[in-house]
């Protein structure tokens, strides 16, 4: 059994974000980042005074936990807090983590043996982020993990179309690489950034790939997430946050053979409705780019 804290040098540390501490219904992942002791940054955004989090109401007043209260609303900037304050701890590797998720104690140790040593690279410089599998339960994989798919390099659109199915809860930053490439979460998307619901991530992805650096997936299973992604539910805001990621990162010409496929799909399903919203979505990210 691997041991839950051999983390050398503090090589892996967690990036957690939550809101009004609903960190605190979570007693099992909590209980987890305590038991590790691994540095953990828990970045609280708050709309009120008592959605404030109290790390002695949590347990989490450990030298390890460090709480920040921030009234800066949105998952990019919380995200983006996070990973600054552990690379001023000297961490390398961020596991993102939502305040949803638990954790496999014994996978983390594995994930950070391989990154000390065992991974098949003699060099990370360029490698900006590693994938690991996200589960919905220990038996349950989101997706099926292909090891034959395991890095992502270029711009290309098989690179391009990849990232799209990427979740957070399988990203592991590297941030040594983000800091030298200054590449962080685009704060106008993620959760709490409207009119968007999410697309963060693969938008930091797109700014690695565009950096020179590369994406490599692993088999390490660090994350359980039972619950259904804000995303996969084809919404108004859904749909609109596909086309604006998909017109970012796609770009002219390309993002109109996405619409008809896009608009395609909806009339088979009968969903026409979302089509204008996917169109919305596309043109407010021209607007800002």
């Amino acid at each position: 059994m691997r041991d839950f804290n051999s983390n050398p040098t503090n090589l892996v540390g967690f990036a957690v974000s939550t809101m009004n501490a609903r960190l605190l219904d979570n007693v099992k992942l909590i209980e987890q980042l305590s038991t590790l002791g691994w540095p953990v940054v828990i970045v609280n955004q708050h709309t009120t005074q008592e959605g404030k989090l109290n790390p002695e109401a949590g347990g989490m007043n450990h030298p390890h936990v460090r709480v920040i209260q921030s009234a800066q609303l949105g998952l990019s900037h919380s995200r983006n807090q996070a990973m600054e304050e552990l690379q001023k701890r000297s961490v390398r590797w961020a596991v993102l983590c939502d305040d949803d998720v638990t954790l496999d104690l014994g996978e983390c140790a594995a994930l950070a043996s391989w990154l000390e040593g065992d991974a098949p690279t003699s060099s990370w410089d360029n490698v900006g982020a590693v994938t690991t599998r996200l589960m919905k339960s220990p038996s349950e994989p989101w997706r099926a993990y292909q090891e034959a798919a395991s890095n992502v390099v270029g711009t290309g659109t098989a690179s391009l179309r990849r990232i799209q199915f990427v979740n957070s809860m399988e990203l592991v930053v590297h941030l040594d690489a983000l800091a030298a490439w200054n590449v962080t979460f685009n704060p106008r998307f993620g959760l709490g950034a409207p009119p968007v619901n999410g697309g963060e991530e693969v938008l930091l992805m797109h700014d690695i790939l565009r950096a020179g650096g590369a994406l490599i997936s692993t088999p390490f299973a660090v994350r359980l997430h039972p619950d259904e992604s804000s995303g996969q539910v084809l919404n108004v805001q859904a749909a609109f946050t596909q086309g604006a990621v998909h017109k970012t990162v796609f770009g002219h010409p390309t993002w109109w053979g996405l619409v008809a496929i896009f608009a395609w799909k909806r009339l088979k399903s009968g969903n026409w409705s979302r089509i204008s919203d996917y169109l919305r979505g596309g043109a407010w990210a021209s607007r800002h780019d």
